[in-house]
């Protein structure tokens, strides 16, 4: 006598979920990329917007000095939030949430959304800044040929080269400070979008 009792499915529904979870995964990453190009695109052009507007016609190094040093700071700051944040572990702010403290909210909603926020300050803030601070080096490093009469070659070599170290040994310490205050980096820049974006709007996940 056949038994009317239907085959167990579970190892087919795990399956079928697995197999959800991935295209779930895939249609977020395509979107994400997306978005991060026409992030870039934006953040791009409006950097290169000053950089052109200081490196067009006669250049007054002092002022280009002065945007490389924001561009750089730029990065600095958007790499450290980027890091802190993959880093970072939502349980405090989610005991802080509960207790209503203020950019806690903002806190957990981008500790909760890490690989979002982080690909974004890193990849796309961070490396935008880095190469507009590479035109604005080489801006910096013609101009300093032209006023010491200088061969052009070794003067871009010698002035790009040394920015650079500057720059990356700055963004190792804040890389490094970056882990080991990572909750502490997260709820200061919490803090901070709250002055500028009502909390409520963090509160919807």
């Amino acid at each position: 006598m056949e038994s009317d009792e239907k085959p167990n499915c579970k190892g087919e529904d795990k399956l079928n979920n697995k197999t959800e979870k991935k295209q779930k995964q895939k249609t977020f990453n395509i979107k994400w990329a997306i978005r991060a190009f026409i992030l870039s695109f934006i953040v791009a052009a409006l950097m290169s917007v000053v950089s052109e507007g200081v490196s067009s016609g006669n250049v007054n190094i002092w002022l280009a000095v002065m945007v490389l040093c924001i561009f750089i700071f730029i990065g600095l700051v958007f790499d450290v939030l980027g890091v802190s944040v993959a880093a970072a572990n939502c349980t405090p702010f989610n005991s802080m949430a509960t207790k209503k403290v203020k950019g806690a909210k903002t806190a957990l909603w981008l500790t909760t959304r890490a690989d979002t926020v982080s690909s974004f300050c890193n990849d796309v803030i961070g490396d935008v800044a880095n190469v507009l601070s590479g035109t604005m080096s080489a801006v910096i490093a013609a101009e300093i040929s032209y006023i010491l009469n200088s061969n052009t070659f070794i003067t871009m070599i010698l002035v790009t080269s040394i920015i650079s170290a500057i720059t990356v040994s700055i963004k190792a310490l804040g890389k490094n400070f970056a882990i080991k205050r990572n909750n502490d980096i997260v709820f200061f820049f919490a803090k901070i979008i709250c002055l500028i974006v009502p909390e409520k709007v963090f509160r919807k996940k």
